[in-house]
């Protein structure tokens, strides 16, 4: 009995924890799956990229998924995403779908409207966002892939949807003009409606996604999720950046994270994005630019967040980027050959 006991709390707390990687150009690199050039290992056979994530420990997948992108971005439309959650759910994975609200990039610098909204009233954005964000949902389920967790909006510090060039911030979700938080929080809000709309009695955890711990603290995620609460926009966990490159400070600074906990109990707390280098790169971080650096600092990453009260989980960004000169942040080098920080970065 009590061997049964410790298995199934094991398997409970596993189970409780995101350990994710975004794979959402994944496609580009692989021919739609039909072409991998990834292994696990020297010696291994070429395998799905997705196989050997879950073989290490990884138990969910984040898919970003713009508006109408160019064609060379194409992966991350609708159509795209409904054939990467075939692939993710065929393996047993979860899926976490992530609204950009945009063609293309939304972080921090950018958070372009899509051109079909771009000169839309703040009510008309409001419909739009609600009934884009369900029928994206929909089709998910319909499929039956539906995701586990639904981001609403990517690195929003500083609102999104922003006015175009002469447009009034008050229709737009911008936080740079004015006190436009009421306006912000209503396209949160409708985008959230959209998900609980489409998703019936098996709804996903909601994620609400921002960057205040590269260059800040705790102090400033608690300041503006307090904006977000007071304007009455129920979600169910915090996600956030946390890169080192931009001055998050790595493992070191995720104790501090329990004043967010304290400030907002029952809401998980989730690392969305993290990376480090396996090469070289122009910037010192607290761990060496190698392949034991990586490792080491996924290892210490995952370790923190699982020790800190309402740690939800950790996502690595940029894994599938193997071949790219510019991209050293991969969990596989320039051949496609697993590194250390796939093999032991998810065991901690």
């Amino acid at each position: 009995m009590v061997l049964l006991l410790v298995l199934l709390f094991t398997i409970f707390t596993d189970a409780a924890f995101y350990k994710g990687v975004d794979m959402s150009a994944l496609p580009t690199l692989d021919c739609g799956g039909s072409c991998s050039p990834f292994k696990n290992n020297a010696t291994a056979p070429k395998q799905d990229a997705l196989q050997i994530l879950k073989d290490n420990g990884v138990n969910i997948i984040r898919l970003r998924i713009w508006n109408n992108p160019s064609s060379d971005g194409a992966y991350c439309n609708l159509d795209g995403v409904l054939k990467m959650a075939k692939r993710v759910k065929q393996l047993g994975l979860m899926i976490h779908l992530d609204f950009h609200y945009s063609d293309t990039w939304a972080d921090p610098s950018h958070q372009t409207k899509p051109g079909a909204w771009a000169t839309m009233s703040i009510a008309n954005l409001e419909t739009a966002v609600q009934d884009d964000t369900a029928q994206v949902i929909a089709a998910l389920y319909k499929q039956g892939t539906p995701p586990t967790i639904v981001q609403i909006g990517n690195e929003i510090d500083g609102g999104f949807l922003w006015p175009q060039s002469g447009q009034a911030c008050s229709d737009s979700g911008s936080l740079s003009c004015g006190n436009n938080w009421p306006n912000f929080a209503k396209l949160l809000a409708s985008g959230v409606a959209g998900v609980k709309n489409a998703s019936g009695s098996n709804p996903p955890q909601i994620m609400i996604h921002i960057a205040r711990m590269n260059g800040g603290g705790p102090s400033d995620v608690i300041s503006w999720f307090r904006n977000v609460v007071s304007n009455g926009v129920p979600f169910d966990l915090i996600g956030l950046s946390c890169y080192e490159l931009w001055k998050c400070g790595g493992p070191k600074v995720i104790p501090s994270l329990s004043q967010v906990r304290s400030a907002f109990p029952g809401k998980g707390i989730v690392i969305v994005e993290t990376a480090y280098p396996w090469f070289t790169v122009p910037f010192q971080g607290d761990y060496p630019d190698t392949q034991p650096g990586q490792s080491n600092y996924l290892v210490a990453l995952v370790k923190a967040v699982e020790a800190l009260n309402g740690g939800t989980g950790v996502y690595w960004w940029g894994a599938e980027y193997y071949s790219r000169s510019d991209s050293v942040w991969s969990f596989f080098d320039f051949q496609g050959v697993g590194l250390s920080a796939l093999h032991n970065g998810w065991k901690a």
